[in-house]
């Protein structure tokens, strides 16, 4: 019982690492916003404009999502 019960997580373990390493996304890496108004990219607000205000994302629809400040030390 004990061997098939390892065996059983060893394989469900493969599968999901290899789930997690195959998967691909289907639109490239966000670039940052040439300007506030654009599409498919990123406006980091702390570096870009005033400084000011919140950053988000935009898709390639223009859909906005605010998020936090970004991490990065670019």
């Amino acid at each position: 019982m004990n061997r098939t019960r390892r065996a059983l997580t060893v394989v469900a373990v493969a599968a999901l690492a290899l789930l997690g390493c195959s998967s691909k996304t289907s639109e490239p890496p966000l670039k940052p916003c040439q300007y506030e108004d654009s599409v498919n990219c990123y406006w980091d607000a702390g570096k870009r404009g005033n400084g000011r205000g919140m950053s988000f994302v935009a898709d390639s629809n223009g859909n906005v999502t605010y998020v936090g400040p970004f991490n990065d030390s670019n």
